[in-house]
């Protein structure tokens, strides 16, 4: 384990913005792990751990350590007559683990095909997509505890919710992912009733798809509404889908009938955020190099040379206008590092 000084995090995050880290590491175990968290403290330093950098905004400098969390494998580890049990250290790829799942025809995270990021930081955000959340299939983590060291907790003692977590609460600086175990399906229960997937599996005369044909869909799906990071830079969606009161949304919609929304709990619904954003006319907004997604309002963008406090600005631009139009405040699916939104 090599500690870097004076590091640049441009490469580090999915929004390839200019930012510099005082300190920066990899590690690659749970010992490395420890030694860095002492560095650290030596320092009196401040620490970020990160993974794939695919949900961070770097608004400005890091003034301590980051830490990449790079800890590799995957592996059965349990089965039952109903299903696998397969544990993934922090650092691995998402997409790796869903292709390793889908190559032993288990289900439960085919909806999650193509999410980018690593498995450690899948759990801190409650990752998901087309119906499915990462908490229908997470069984437990092991986590790194800066005063107890190297624990195991279960799923329900982490608090996940819609694209939250205690680790993004009351854990947040104080506990780290180091691996996941996902508890899959060995007989197939699949979730098809989600943005558009049943008309894709129509047009493709799947009418019993198999889990590699529902992920496959699901890859073309995603590849058509959302800008590949490697090619155009970006951190995915960028706020979070809004929860209103029913009330709420019965005078938005005698408003604007045709607002989309989803189901959440009970009283409640979900107001799709990129239908506010579109509706504001900010599809395909640019601002300099910091710009809103042509093809998907939910999508802010880094043509090349932004900065971070350009797509800060752009953000609360963003933000400011769906509030002033329809009274809701959108909130950051993306965590923003040395800034307030």
């Amino acid at each position: 384990m090599s500690i870097v000084e004076d590091f640049n995090l441009k490469s580090w995050s999915s929004f390839a913005l200019e930012a510099r880290a005082k300190w920066a590491t990899e590690v690659y175990n749970e010992l490395q792990l420890e030694k860095a968290f002492a560095f650290a403290e030596t320092q009196q330093a401040k620490v970020l751990c990160i993974g794939k950098g695919c949900n961070i905004l770097f608004a400005d400098d890091f003034d301590g350590l980051v830490i990449r969390m790079c800890i590799e494998g995957i592996e059965q580890v349990d089965e039952s007559p109903e299903y696998v049990y397969v544990k993934a250290g922090g650092g691995v790829d998402w997409q790796e683990l869903v292709q390793w799942s889908l190559k032993r025809q288990l289900s439960g995270i085919e909806n999650l095909t193509l999410i980018p990021g690593s498995v450690g930081a899948a759990p801190v955000q409650n990752i998901g997509a087309y119906g499915v959340e990462l908490k229908d299939s997470l069984f437990e983590l092991e986590v790194y505890d800066q005063a107890e060291g190297v624990k195991k907790l279960k799923f329900e003692e982490c608090g996940l919710a819609y694209r939250n977590s205690h680790f993004k609460g009351k854990w947040k600086g104080k506990r780290w992912v180091t691996s996941v175990t996902l508890r899959l399906n060995k007989q197939a229960r699949l979730s098809v009733e989600y943005g558009g997937i049943k008309k894709v599996l129509e047009q493709r005369g799947l009418n019993n798809p198999t889990v590699q044909e529902l992920s496959d869909v699901i890859a073309s799906i995603r590849r058509s509404k959302l800008p590949d990071p490697d090619e155009l830079a970006n951190a995915g969606s960028f706020f979070r889908n809004p929860i209103v009161s029913v009330e709420k949304l019965s005078e938005l919609k005698a408003k604007y009938p045709d607002m989309v929304t989803y189901p959440a709990h009970s009283g409640y619904e979900k107001c799709a955020a990129g239908w506010l954003i579109d509706s504001c006319s900010l599809k395909g907004y640019r601002d300099g190099d910091a710009g809103v997604h042509k093809d998907q309002a939910l999508v802010l963008v880094n043509y090349g040379k932004a900065s971070g406090d350009d797509m800060l600005q752009l953000a609360r631009y963003v933000r400011d206008q769906v509030l002033q139009r329809f009274g809701i405040r959108l909130e950051p699916e993306v965590e923003i590092v040395g800034a307030l939104l």
